[in-house]
């Protein structure tokens, strides 16, 4: 054990008071030959944000598991499957990954070792992803589920839950926008998690649309949503793989991650909004969660004109 923790980052094994932090298992993390052991976190946003970096370092033959923590596995599993990466899970102390740099250095990488890894710090400062340990090429996180081309006249709605970040919007309101869009632009499937399913079984009282893809599993969710014609959400896991995967979307972000200075500058902004240089559809915007009811139809009449 004490081989295992002569590691360049020993705050990962060791409290501030000198003791032993139990929650690494080094002995399941094997850096003898130069494996990278990356805890990252479990949100299927944060995580394609690393795998998007990453990606070249596999591609190439590196030995990298990502490392999730083990109470809250139902989100990222079934992403980190689509993708075929080697992962784990242990328990991690979401602050202390949080609080930790999150970045490597080219000798870091070589070297090999177990580190804490996100790039939520490095964007929510307004910064964009691909200046992320700049040394790495940035390629397109989504899994292979195919290119956007809309095989039906749907519009996917991903509304999450009501305790979404600082709020969601009550669900009288969404009921009468689902019936404002399919009134205006044609039918409606609502996507989600299990956890999203009960905001959304309160919102269909009191209108229900012409199609639900509720608790399905994440290439089935993901199917839905790229062989549709747009995307509406929240700033969620669909929403930012909707994105990725080229499809036209209109993604809510709240207060916090909400940064309009960039918007001038790049259709997408910055921050949050910055990790999409690449692959996405021109017609992607992004909006506050505030601003969201006002601002669905007129995007929408833009991008099915």
């Amino acid at each position: 054990m004490t081989e295992q923790v002569a590691m360049p980052n020993p705050e990962l094994f060791f409290r501030s008071d000198g003791t032993l932090k139990p929650q690494v298992p080094a002995d399941r993390m094997p850096v003898d030959e130069g494996q990278l052991h990356l805890l990252v976190p479990n949100g299927i946003g944060d995580f394609a944000w690393v795998y998007a970096k990453y990606k070249n370092l596999i591609d190439d033959g590196k030995d990298i598991t990502f490392w999730f923590n083990d109470d809250d596995t139902k989100r990222v599993k079934p992403y980190a499957d689509m993708l075929g990466v080697k992962y784990d899970f242990c328990t991690v102390d979401n602050r202390d990954l949080l609080l930790a740099p999150g970045e490597l250095s080219r000798e870091d990488v070589d070297e090999g070792g177990i580190f804490y890894v996100h790039a939520n710090r490095h964007l929510e400062s307004g910064n964009k992803l691909v200046d992320w340990m700049p040394w790495l090429p940035m390629q397109n996180p989504a899994p292979s589920i195919g290119e956007w081309k809309y095989k039906n006249n749907r519009i996917t709605v991903h509304m999450c839950m009501k305790s979404y970040v600082e709020g969601n919007w009550p669900v009288k309101v969404w009921a009468r926008k689902l019936k404002e869009i399919e009134e205006k632009f044609g039918p409606v499937c609502v996507v989600g998690a299990l956890w999203d399913t009960a905001f959304a079984n309160q919102v269909f009282q009191h209108y229900s649309p012409a199609h639900r893809a509720l608790d399905y599993d994440l290439g089935d969710s993901l199917y839905e949503i790229v062989t549709g014609r747009a995307h509406i959400g929240l700033d969620s896991g669909l929403t930012i793989l909707a994105k990725y995967l080229g499809v036209p979307a209109l993604q809510a972000f709240p207060d916090w991650l909400w940064n309009p200075v960039g918007t001038s500058v790049h259709p997408n902004g910055t921050h949050m909004p910055g990790t999409y240089d690449m692959d996405f559809h021109p017609l992607s915007e992004n909006t506050h969660v505030a601003d969201l009811m006002d601002d669905v139809c007129p995007w929408l009449e833009k991008v099915l004109k």
